[in-house]
């Protein structure tokens, strides 16, 4: 009882809270709570120090206009990336522009100017009575969006869009942003109507991509790319430093792409040393399980353990909460308890989570060499045959054996595992190879 009590005091306290920032949105107020203002304004605050709403910030709103600019002129956002970087900070503070920070600057309705009659419609009568009827105004919007936790075990977040009808409108004064409504809705349609190019993964599995192949250079994964020589020939495919690529030859070491035909050769060659001979693979895989098991030696009664103190601190609760009833536990002392014991339950709950994931990667690893083991004995045509492994087979493989392939600024290529050994020359492979 004491647990669905406190379940329904903490939603409660959230309902009330989004309560008090809804409603101060429809008074025509900026919420102070975001990370960080919009690009180009600054809070403005009542007398209690509270943020209330914006005005233009100058300096930055100079950079807003000339983004805007750019982009009706026909740049595209990679070229105002580049004009940016090394000679105006990032809005959260770095050297680099992300291109979906530009993006979303376009298409926010904070920077669009619109007129008193436009703006009346989407506010209440009293807001509307505020307002200057000769000055433009940006448009922000609370509730837009809808976060919630994926369960009370996790702080991962999903995030849901609202409709529009719940959006609350908050006018926002752009007098001396400079801003002109020609050259916003030109930016924006300029964006509308540039090609989307056709993903580099179009017709081709990449097995080395998804977090398999990495710049020596400057430590990112390499990303698939394709060329061609001119239109209607044959597209060549490559893995391609994307540092290199948007910052400019300079911002990485890595002097070039590699085919991606000749590198995942290369690779293929190397493993299959291993992957077509089942007595070493398997070697390979039992040290890695009893390493694993060594590290964690006696999961189960550590579970064990844990669930009855989970129980004991349940128990702990009841009673606090029993005793505050019954008026012999002051309030103060009850908040101080429930803490404790809160803290101390989030805390077991991390640790059952992480012996029961100890113990699904084990169980993971060993279906998986069992999985492998049975492929050879009865898999299909040309199983045998590491020419003939799918590319997705061999990604697959990669990504159990924890394969790290980075691409050296000197030339070549290294390799990297997390645990496979040879079980012949008892030692370490050698896994570097250029």
């Amino acid at each position: 009882m004491g647990g669905v009590l406190s379940r329904e005091d903490q939603r409660k306290r959230v309902e009330r809270s989004l309560m008090g920032k809804r409603s101060k949105a429809r008074k025509g107020e900026v919420l102070g709570a975001a990370f960080r203002q919009r690009y180009g304004f600054k809070y403005t605050r009542n007398e209690n120090g509270m943020a209330v709403g914006y005005a233009v910030n100058e300096d930055k709103m100079a950079v807003v206009l000339g983004i805007f600019e750019m982009l009706a002129d026909g740049a595209s956002i990679h070229q105002v990336q580049r004009r940016l970087e090394g000679h105006v900070p990032a809005p959260g503070g770095g050297e680099m522009w992300s291109r979906t920070t530009i993006r979303s600057i376009v298409e926010d309705d904070v920077y669009l100017p619109l007129a008193y009659d436009e703006v009346e419609p989407l506010v209440s009568a009293e807001i509307a009575a505020r307002l200057d009827r000769d000055a433009e105004y940006g448009i922000w919007y609370y509730g837009r969006h809808t976060t919630r936790r994926k369960s009370h075990r996790t702080k991962a977040r999903l995030v849901e869009k609202n409709p529009p009808e719940k959006w609350t409108a908050v006018p926002v004064n752009l007098s001396g942003s400079g801003l002109r409504r020609k050259v916003v809705e030109r930016a924006r349609q300029m964006l509308r109507d540039r090609p989307v190019r056709e993903p580099a993964t179009v017709g081709r599995f990449n097995e080395l991509s998804g977090g398999l192949f990495y710049c020596g250079g400057c430590g990112k994964a390499m990303v698939p790319d394709r060329r061609r020589r001119k239109t209607g020939t044959a597209y060549l495919y490559y893995y391609r430093c994307e540092t290199k690529h948007s910052r400019g030859k300079d911002a990485c070491p890595l002097p070039r792409s590699y085919r991606a035909e000749v590198v995942e050769s290369e690779v293929w060659d190397y493993i299959s040393a291993v992957v077509t001979s089942p007595e070493r693979l398997n070697a390979a895989f039992e040290r890695e399980i009893e390493r694993l098991r060594i590290a964690n030696r006696d999961p189960g009664r550590e579970m064990e353990a844990v669930t009855k103190r989970l129980t004991e601190l349940a128990e702990e609760r009841k009673r606090a909460q029993v005793l505050a009833v019954r008026g012999l536990l002051d309030p103060d002392d009850l908040a101080v308890q429930l803490g404790r014991i809160t803290e101390d339950k989030v805390a077991l709950e991390e640790r059952l989570e992480a012996c029961k994931g100890h113990n699904e990667h084990i169980a993971a690893l060993e279906a998986y060499r069992d999985a492998l083991f049975i492929s050879y004995l009865f898999g299909g045509p040309g199983m045998h045959d590491p020419l003939q492994w799918p590319p997705e087979k061999r990604h697959a493989l990669y990504k159990q054996i924890g394969l790290k392939v980075i691409a050296d600024p000197e030339g070549g290529i290294r390799m990297e595992w997390s645990f496979v050994e040879d079980a012949e020359a008892g030692g370490v492979l050698d896994t570097t190879r250029s």
